[in-house]
């Protein structure tokens, strides 16, 4: 198994985007994986706090003032931008795509952001810094704004959702720490093709997973489903340019960071709290949203070389 996990952490890029379309292709698998959804989630997070480089993940704590925005930025003002949106377009959106639009709005960045800012010209550390700011805030920040702006569109009350996401963050923390005393920072450093694998597998399992149900869906109502996907790709787009245009006198870099990762959330964590408790449109976001994720980096390569300058 050792020689096969370099193997899935060398092929991630060609790997994951296969992934999605076997479980569009292969109902059965897509259903037989959907629980595990919760676990592999929470192997995802443990695995990403494990390999945390905290020197890089303190360098921008001398320099506050911008992160510190980033944040208010993309917990605080985004979710009541889009709850505002939400309010003016009631009449054309069910709940489920509301919850939906709450959850992503509040969520944090992809926990694969720091590694696609050093493919991006992007700033790695601010990067980590961010998203480890925001996954802590998001058992608070979430729920909050769930219960504020969704009326009971989930069977799940904020209450219950807050300590859901608390333990599922906390339970990572705890076994991530324990991991890295009994294994060592060095080991893992050294191991860290081998983590790239597992983290592979792992994201596979969660593509074909989420597709449960979504390529029944296509074939019903392909053009529905399309509008989700078109959606949720200028959704992404939308929200990457006006982050950084927003923070672009912070410096092009820290800007373009700030805006790749509002642009990308990640609402694993809500499925892992939630499980398969959530409407059918709240489902179908989720599963959709995984073309941005695949396909965004691809797209914005270029024109991150184009504005950005080369270098550290």
């Amino acid at each position: 198994m050792s020689g096969l996990l370099p193997w899935f952490g060398a092929h991630g890029t060609r790997i994951l985007p296969i992934s999605l379309f076997v479980g569009l292709a292969w109902a059965d698998l897509a259903a037989l994986l959907r629980p595990a959804l919760a676990p592999v989630v929470f192997v995802m997070l443990t695995m990403l706090i494990m390999r945390v480089d905290m020197a890089a993940a303190r360098k921008h704590l001398a320099s506050p003032l911008v992160p510190a925005l980033g944040l208010v930025w993309a917990l605080l003002a985004m979710p009541v931008l889009f709850a505002g949106a939400i309010w003016l377009g009631s009449a054309y959106l069910s709940a489920g795509l509301v919850l939906a639009l709450i959850f992503w709005a509040s969520a944090p960045p992809l926990f694969s952001t720091p590694a696609l800012a050093y493919l991006l010209r992007l700033d790695p550390a601010l990067a980590l810094g961010f998203l480890l700011a925001t996954v802590a805030a998001h058992p608070l920040v979430t729920p909050f704004f769930t219960g504020l702006f969704t009326d009971g569109a989930t069977s799940v009350s904020p209450a219950q959702l807050a300590q859901r996401l608390l333990l599922l963050v906390g339970g990572a923390v705890v076994i991530a720490v324990i991991a890295r005393r009994v294994i060592g920072v060095e080991r893992i450093h050294r191991a860290s093709i081998s983590f790239d694998g597992l983290n592979v597998i792992a994201m596979a399992i969660f593509a074909i997973a989420i597709m449960d149900g979504i390529g029944a869906r296509l074939l019903a109502d392909p053009v529905y489903a399309l509008g989700f996907i078109a959606f949720v790709m200028a959704l992404s787009l939308v929200s990457i340019a006006v982050t950084t245009a927003l923070f672009w006198k912070a410096g092009r870099r820290s800007a373009a960071t700030l805006g790749f990762s509002a642009g990308g959330r990640n609402i694993a964590l809500v499925i892992g709290a939630l499980g398969v408790s959530v409407p059918d449109d709240t489902w179908l976001f989720f599963a959709v949203l995984q073309f941005p994720i695949y396909c965004l980096p691809a797209l914005l390569k270029p024109v991150y070389e184009r504005i950005l300058p080369a270098g550290p």
